[in-house]
């Protein structure tokens, strides 16, 4: 249980606290991997941006062993089954992967394309209960109950604007009425997109009762997690900002379905 809230963490914490994103509307196609790149490059061109901090870095990369830029790219199924199901990517896939049992149309892993890594994560499934992230910018822990870690999608009701992520109370019923739409929320991750420290070092706990016929056993643990912002000691730049907001992470958001 302790391994599945851990791995939450990050994928929360990507979701919910990313200030900068790009909305792809409802398609989902080669070109827009071509967007993608030049915006994790530049720091421009993000479809939603903070009005505090109208620009900021190009996302720093993570490094092969040969030195080659890469940036991480997390999509869930349904972002992928909309890719694929394009003429485009199907066309490329085809002729530059040879034909076996290792083709991407065939196996469905994308690996890597351009300086991108597209992995492709599970879906969340659990129950949330409160706030995901406390005010301070920390993962709640005790707030998710968390069978499987993953993305979250979420659920925008008819004419209104607040999202509902998977497991939280009403995303099934607002899923359910006519005119919400679906989306999923991928995430872009470059270096240094999150914080994680321990305090005290786990701590196991075991107890019997009834005369040794029952036990109770828990994992007690003392950490935080929140997304990495960089402090500005003195100044930042003008014209483009290092520090305030999530440095390493942003969100890539696809509308999947319209409910009937």
């Amino acid at each position: 249980m302790w391994i599945r809230s851990a791995d939450q963490a990050f994928f929360d914490l990507g979701q919910q606290t990313s200030e900068f994103g790009i909305k792809l509307g409802a398609q989902f196609a080669f070109d827009n991997f071509l967007d993608i790149e030049q915006i994790a490059k530049t720091g421009r061109g993000f479809s939603v941006t903070p009005t505090a901090f109208p620009t900021r870095a190009p996302m720093e990369p993570f490094r092969t062993a040969d030195g080659k830029p890469m940036w991480l790219l997390l999509i869930d199924v349904a972002t992928k089954v909309k890719l694929l199901s394009k003429d485009g990517a199907q066309g490329l896939l085809a002729q530059a992967d040879v034909r076996g049992n290792q083709n991407r149309l065939f196996s469905g892993i994308l690996g890597t394309i351009g300086n991108f890594i597209i992995i492709e994560a599970p879906l969340f499934f659990g129950v949330t209960d409160g706030a995901i992230i406390d005010g301070q910018g920390y993962y709640q822990y005790d707030k998710n109950a968390v069978y499987a870690a993953g993305l979250r999608q979420y659920v925008v009701k008819n004419g209104a604007t607040d999202k509902v992520f998977t497991g939280e109370a009403d995303f099934e019923k607002n899923l359910a009425e006519t005119g919400s739409k679906l989306f999923s929320r991928n995430l872009l991750l470059g270096r240094g997109a999150f914080q994680f420290a321990m305090g005290k070092m786990p701590d196991y706990h075991y107890a019997t009762h009834d005369f040794g016929l029952h036990s109770e056993s828990a994992l007690e643990v003392w950490c935080g997690a929140k997304a990495a912002k960089l402090l500005a000691e003195n100044e930042d730049y003008d014209a483009i900002k290092l520090a305030g907001y999530n440095y390493g992470c942003a969100f890539v958001d696809l509308e999947i379905k319209t409910t009937a």
